[in-house]
């Protein structure tokens, strides 16, 4: 299934497409743990690879936890109520 996530920072809302496999054949469905829906998230943060700055290489995830934690997480919160509303087996976290 192919969703879109949208990432709303200072500089307006950015779109990015997220693709969410279903296995229908599979008899038990394997939970989504909170570490697990934060790696997706990071990765769909930082699929365009590390900003330069001053000379070096930040992650935009990393970036975003350590200077404005509070987007971070409702980032996350966001795109976990996603991932529960698209029939994603989730851990109980969201």
């Amino acid at each position: 299934m192919d969703i879109k996530i949208a990432t709303i920072g200072e500089r307006g809302t950015t779109w990015q497409d997220v693709t969410i496999d279903e296995d229908e054949d599979e008899e038990e469905e394997t939970m989504l743990t909170e570490e697990e829906g934060m790696e997706r998230y990071d990765a769909i943060l930082d699929e365009n690879g590390p900003i330069e700055v001053g000379g070096g290489s930040f992650y935009p995830s990393d970036i975003l936890k350590n200077c404005d934690d509070t987007r971070y997480r409702k980032g996350f919160s966001d795109f976990a109520d996603t991932l529960a509303c698209c029939g994603e087996p989730v851990e109980g976290w969201v």
